[in-house]
């Protein structure tokens, strides 16, 4: 039997921490996260809205970091998919003319053995109608 709730705790306990907002510690690294978060098109570059941090260096000039984007399709990722895509295509041709190879080559041993088989039947026939010799 499932445990029945009872009213002997209507008060709520407050969850730890539930009452305060803490900004968000890292930047969105997903290309389409950030396209959502500034609702961009997608022929927009991802790249300019990339959210840095600035490190602050006694002495030394500020500088900024940034995530790298992930899943961001670049003339690289285009080029290695169309490499790829290429790659099985000539694969599928190749096994393709292997297969018809193949089967020509079949066709030729069938082609073979069916004139032996021929040959040997005639030779059969031929040898058993001819006169026997021993009946002198």
């Amino acid at each position: 039997m499932p445990p029945v709730p009872t009213d002997s705790n209507t008060h709520a306990t407050p969850l730890c921490g539930a009452d305060t907002t803490r900004p968000r510690r890292l930047a969105p690294k997903r290309a389409n996260t950030l396209r959502k978060l500034f609702s961009l098109a997608k022929g927009d570059d991802v790249r300019k809205y990339v959210i840095k941090r600035k490190i602050v260096r006694e002495g030394k000039k500020d500088s900024f970091k940034a995530p790298k984007i992930q899943r961001l399709v670049t003339p690289q990722r285009l080029q290695r998919k169309r490499a790829l895509v290429a790659g099985k295509k000539n694969r599928y041709a190749k096994g393709q003319e292997l297969k018809a190879d193949y089967n020509e080559m079949l066709a030729k041993i069938a082609q073979a053995k069916a004139a032996q088989r021929r040959l040997t039947a005639e030779r059969r026939r031929l040898s058993s109608t001819r006169a026997s010799t021993s009946d002198k």
